[in-house]
């Protein structure tokens, strides 16, 4: 998947510094970061607003992301020009410790934006880029590992035992929460979190479980998973409203012969869309449908690359807004296909009509 996005992409050429140093200077920074604070303040909590599971649900969530590609503009533009940029770490600092008071663990997700920003600017591999990944990996494995033991007793908190994936604290009792769950953790559990993150960093087992049930108790679905996938992608919500709320658990239990919990009981096991292909064409054809989706990868890249009248580092924040969904390869299916059209079709048609005008307001 990896080599056919290559492929793909590389035919659109690279940028020159001088082409970067230019589109960077055409930026106000000043009102992009009016623009991120306004849609920080405005749009974060917009999902709660209409509920999870309304018919504007995904589309909403893409119009929340727009916080991270103004974040990413903002952080393209002050990083290129070398100036300001401490104020890219105090917006990191406050996205990672308000990113606690949420159900999702949201404060990971800062993370990952300023990293892929950062790898931008990036074109050989010395001892001091080095030296800052072994850092910032030495001060995140810790921290993911602490977040792994916590986060159970930590979301049963939140939600107040409903089993619902909702926040139902007030910010201030959340923090002293997890606050004091740091302070007592015990070299026991960091074991225990592990092997659990170890489990969720390979994410090979549900496939494993799979191979050994299919097709020995189970037939080859033949195509129809990654049918049921793309067709419940093209039926929004919006104009389906009966449309079967999504339940992963359903699907991993089926194909792995384990129970595991679902929505009722406030969680979610993904088979992934590799065990998905499994299933249905067996570990031959399972290729096609990850070579088609390597294929659909890299047309969303070419199409938001190709927006020439668009500045160039806000395509490069649509696009990696865009494509975020695409880093967890333990996705079901259905999920990541279904968020890379919802997104595809909502910034295609901002792209059009929507941030060419709200560009020329920003460009000095």
């Amino acid at each position: 998947m990896a080599f056919i996005c290559h492929v793909v992409i590389r035919k659109l050429g690279m940028p020159t510094i001088e082409f970067m140093r230019g589109e960077a200077e055409k930026i106000n920074v000043k009102k992009l970061l009016v623009l991120y604070i306004l849609s920080t303040v405005f749009l974060t909590s917009i999902g709660f607003i209409f509920g999870n599971t309304s018919g504007f649900a995904q589309i909403l969530v893409s119009i929340a992301d727009f916080k991270w590609i103004f974040l990413l503009w903002y952080g393209y533009v002050i990083w290129i020009r070398k100036k300001n940029r401490i104020y890219l770490f105090y917006i990191g600092l406050y996205e990672f410790t308000s990113g606690f008071y949420s159900y999702f663990s949201s404060f990971k997700e800062v993370i990952f934006y300023i990293i892929i920003l950062a790898l931008t600017f990036i074109v050989q591999i010395k001892f001091k880029q080095f030296l800052q990944g072994f850092l910032v990996v030495a001060f995140l494995v810790p921290l993911f590992i602490s977040w792994n033991v916590i986060k159970g007793d930590y979301r049963n908190y939140l939600n107040q035992g409903s089993r619902q994936q909702t926040v139902a604290v007030s910010r201030e009792e959340a923090y002293a929460r997890i606050w004091k769950q740091f302070q007592t953790l015990k070299w026991e559990q960091y074991e225990v979190a592990t092997s659990v993150g170890l489990y969720r960093l390979q994410y090979v087992l549900h496939f494993a479980l799979a191979m050994e049930r299919v097709p020995a108790f189970i037939p080859y679905e033949n195509g129809n998973v990654w049918m049921e996938n793309a067709t419940n992608a093209f039926m929004p919500r919006l104009l389906f409203p009966s449309k079967a709320i999504y339940d992963p658990s359903k699907k991993a239990s089926k194909f792995t012969g384990k129970n595991f919990a679902g929505q009722e009981q406030g969680a979610a096991f993904s088979l992934g869309y590799f065990a998905d292909s499994y299933v249905d064409f067996g570990p031959v054809g399972m290729f096609i449908p990850l070579i088609l989706l390597g294929l659909f990868v890299a047309y969303i890249y070419k199409v938001f690359f190709r927006f020439r009248t668009l500045n160039l580092f806000l395509r490069f924040a649509i696009i990696n807004v865009v494509l975020h969904v695409f880093i967890f390869f333990e996705s079901d299916g259905l999920f990541l296909f279904g968020r890379l059209m919802i997104e595809l079709i909502t910034f295609y048609v901002l792209g059009k009509y929507g941030f060419p005008k709200l560009q020329r307001w920003i460009e000095k």
